[in-house]
């Protein structure tokens, strides 16, 4: 069993928000994925991010607000928001005194299509 908490010290700035990569993309764990926790502070947002991979984003703590290009979203604890590859997105944190942490797990279409090979 491998436990990790969110440790705001071993948060590093990334895309305008700070981030903890989990211990389980490391490469002996094997997992299909990567994964880390964010922590937007409060009144604050994400820089504008699009990348390759497809990522699920969990919100743990606060109320969040995410952009796409589909349009606006609002997502409080316990939501999970699927944003597809090459999906420019941004997360907002509109409560003026309160973090909003996230659970990020992303993955790119080989990684995807793997495990749904080994699944079959």
């Amino acid at each position: 069993m491998l436990l990790q908490k969110l440790e705001r010290g071993q948060c590093v700035p990334e895309s305008g928000i700070l981030c903890q990569p989990l211990t389980l993309n490391h490469p002996s764990i094997g997992a299909p994925f990567k994964s880390m926790w964010c922590v937007i502070e409060p009144g604050s947002s994400s820089d504008p991010d699009q990348h390759e991979q497809a990522e699920m984003v969990v919100v743990v703590a606060g109320d969040a607000v995410i952009v796409t290009a589909d349009g606006m979203v609002d997502a409080t604890p316990g939501t999970v928001v699927h944003l597809p590859p090459n999906s420019c997105h941004i997360v907002h944190n509109p409560c003026p005194d309160q973090p909003l942490i996230l659970l990020s797990v992303y993955w790119s279409i080989d990684q995807r299509s793997s495990v749904t090979a080994e699944g079959e």
